[in-house]
C-alpha cells in the first residue's frame, strides 16, 4: 500500500510539474509553469460554467427529472474519451515500461497505481459536470437524493474506464500489426469520436415549434442519452428512489472495472524494444528542395509520436468527419434546421464562425521546435537558414490543417445551402484562420521553447504554449464573432472575406520578423 500511494503521489507531482516549479533556478521556468497551471484552471472553470449553463436550462425547463441520466451520460463520454486517450501513454507505451522493470516494485502495483490515476483523472472531470446537475436537481426536487448522488459521482467513471481500456488495448495490439501504427489509431478514433459527438448534438433535433417544441426537444435529447447509454436510466431510477436500478448500476461499473484491472494485471509490456533503425523512404529521383524535406520529416517526426499526433492533429479532423457521417447519424438534421426561420437567420450570419471552430483548436506549430528535444542542436548542423527552418514548421502546421478547413467549410456550407458568398467564406475564414495561427504558434514555441524535456508527454499536454495556442484561436474566434455581430447582417459574408484577407496578411508579416528569429538558442 505505501509503494502504491508514493507512485500515486509520484504520478500528481509530475502531472502538476511540482517539483519543477518549487527547485528549479530558472525564474523564466517557473513562470511558465505557473502560468501554465493557471491556464488549466481557466479552462476548467470554462467547462464547470458550460455545465452550469446545461444544468440551469434543463432545470428552468421544468424538466430536473433529466438531471440524473444526462450527468451521468455526459461523465462518461468525458471519461471514455480521456481514458482512450491517456491509456496509450500510461498502460500501453513499451518505452515507459522498461524504465520502470528496474524499480523494485511488483508489476501489479505499478498497474493498480496508473488505473487509479486514470480513475481520479475521470472522476475530476465527472464532479465538474455531475455538480452542477445534483445542485439543481437538489433545488427543485430536495436534497433527500444528494447522498445518491455522491454515489453516482463515484460509480459514473468506472464503466466507461473499463470500456475505454478495452478500446485502447484493442487499438494498441491492431496498430502494432501496422508500421504506421499511430496514423492507424488516430483513423480508427476519428470515425468513432465524430460518430458519439453526432449521435449526442443531434439527438435533440425535431419539427419546428416554439416553447413546446423546446420541450419536445429536451426530452427527446434525454430519451436518447438513455438509449444509447442504458446506465443513464438506471442512474435516473435509482435517484427516483428505485434500490433495484442502484444495485444494478453498482454491479455493472465495479464489474466492468474489475474485469479491465484483472486483464491488465495478467498483461505484462513486451520489453522487445522498438526496431534499430526504420526502413528509410527511397526516392529513385531528384532529392527534395530543402524546404520540402523538412516538411517531411515534421510528418515523420508526428507519425512518430502518438500524443504528439491525437493531441494536435486530431482535433482539426473532427468537423469534415462529423459532417461526412450527418446524413448517416442524422440523415434530416439539415433540413430540420432548414425549416426553422429564427434560428437560421442567426446560423447563416455566423455561419463562417461555425466552421473556424475545430480548426482554431489545432496548432501543432506550437510545440514542433521543443519536439525535438535534445537532439535540437542537429538542426543547427542543417545547411539551411533559420528562416527555412522556421518555415518549414509553419508550412507543415498549415498544410496539415489546410484540407481538413477546407473540407468541412465546404461539407458545412453543403449541407446548410447558404448561397455562394457565405459558402465561399466558410472556407476563406477557417483556412486563413490556420495559416495565423500555425505562424503564431510557431512564436509561442519560439518565446517558451524547452528541449531539456523527459517526457513528450510534459510538451504536448503540459506546456504553456500548448494551451496559449489553444486559447488563441478561442480569443480570435470570439473576436471575429463581435465583428460580424457589428456588422449588418446583409454584409456578413462580405465581412468574412475582409476577415481571412485580415488573417492572412497578419500571418505572412508575423512569418517575415519570424524569418529573421534565431532558433534553438538555449540560454
Amino acid at each position: 500500500m505505501r509503494e502504491l500511494r508514493l507512485l500515486l503521489y509520484l504520478q500528481r507531482v509530475n502531472a502538476l510539474r511540482r517539483n519543477e516549479i518549487r527547485h528549479t533556478r530558472d525564474s523564466r521556468q517557473r513562470r511558465r509553469l505557473i502560468w501554465m497551471l493557471v491556464l488549466y484552471i481557466v479552462l476548467a472553470l470554462t467547462g464547470l460554467a458550460y455545465a452550469v449553463g446545461i444544468s440551469w436550462g434543463v432545470y428552468a425547463a421544468g424538466l430536473a427529472a433529466l438531471l440524473p441520466g444526462m450527468a451521468v451520460t455526459m461523465s462518461a463520454a468525458a471519461a471514455l474519451m480521456v481514458t482512450v486517450i491517456r491509456a496509450q501513454g500510461l498502460l500501453f507505451d513499451a518505452q515507459g515500461w522498461e524504465r520502470l522493470a528496474a524499480l523494485p516494485i511488483r508489476h501489479s502495483t505499478v498497474v493498480w497505481a496508473r488505473l487509479l490515476d486514470l480513475y481520479l483523472t475521470a472522476l475530476g472531470m465527472s464532479v465538474l459536470i455531475m455538480l452542477p446537475a445534483a445542485v439543481f436537481y437538489a433545488l427543485a426536487q430536495g436534497a433527500a437524493a444528494l447522498p445518491l448522488w455522491l454515489l453516482l459521482w463515484l460509480l459514473a467513471p468506472l464503466l466507461p474506464l473499463g470500456l475505454g481500456l478495452g478500446i485502447a488495448a484493442l487499438l494498441a495490439v491492431a496498430a502494432r500489426r501496422f508500421r504506421q501504427r499511430h496514423l492507424l489509431v488516430a483513423l480508427l478514433a476519428l470515425p468513432l469520436t465524430g460518430w458519439l459527438m453526432l449521435a449526442l448534438y443531434t439527438s435533440p433535433l425535431s419539427a419546428a415549434g416554439g416553447d413546446a417544441a423546446m420541450l419536445d426537444m429536451m426530452r427527446s435529447a434525454g430519451g436518447a442519452m438513455s438509449t444509447a447509454y442504458p446506465p443513464a436510466n438506471w442512474a435516473a431510477l435509482a435517484v427516483q428512489g428505485s434500490p433495484g436500478h442502484l444495485l444494478l448500476l453498482t454491479c455493472v461499473s465495479l464489474g466492468a472495472a474489475a474485469l479491465a484491472a484483472a486483464i491488465l494485471l495478467r498483461w505484462t509490456p513486451g520489453h522487445t524494444g522498438r526496431q534499430a533503425a526504420a526502413q528509410a523512404h527511397g526516392h529513385a529521383g531528384r532529392p527534395l528542395p530543402p524546404l520540402w524535406a523538412l516538411v517531411r520529416k515534421e510528418w515523420r517526426r508526428m507519425l512518430a509520436s502518438p500524443l504528439y499526433l491525437m493531441n494536435t492533429g486530431m482535433a482539426v479532423w473532427l468537423a469534415p468527419v462529423m459532417l461526412l457521417l450527418l446524413p448517416l447519424v442524422k440523415p434530416d438534421a439539415a433540413a430540420l434546421l432548414r425549416d426553422m426561420p429564427r434560428v437560421m437567420a442567426p446560423l447563416i450570419r455566423f455561419l463562417p464562425l461555425i466552421a473556424c471552430f475545430f480548426a482554431g483548436m489545432s496548432v501543432p506549430s506550437a510545440i514542433s521546435l521543443s519536439m525535438e528535444g535534445k537532439s535540437a542542436w542537429l538542426m543547427c548542423t542543417a545547411p539551411v537558414s533559420a528562416g527555412t527552418l522556421l518555415g518549414s514548421k509553419a508550412l507543415f502546421s498549415f498544410l496539415f490543417c489546410l484540407m481538413p478547413a477546407a473540407l468541412g467549410g465546404g461539407l458545412l456550407a453543403w449541407h446548410m445551402q447558404p448561397g455562394w458568398a457565405a459558402a465561399l467564406a466558410c472556407v476563406l475564414l477557417p483556412v486563413a484562420l490556420c495559416a495565423l495561427l500555425s505562424v503564431w504558434g510557431l512564436a509561442l514555441d519560439l518565446r517558451f521553447a524547452r528541449y531539456d524535456w523527459e517526457s513528450e508527454q510534459q510538451i504536448v499536454k503540459s506546456s504553456a504554449q500548448t494551451g496559449l495556442g489553444l486559447l488563441s484561436g478561442f480569443v480570435l474566434m470570439a473576436l471575429m464573432g463581435l465583428v460580424l455581430w457589428l456588422m449588418p447582417a446583409q454584409w456578413a459574408a462580405q465581412t468574412a472575406w475582409a476577415l481571412a484577407l485580415l488573417l492572412a496578411l497578419a500571418a505572412a508579416w508575423l512569418m517575415r520578423r519570424l524569418s529573421r528569429r534565431r532558433v534553438y538558442q538555449v540560454q
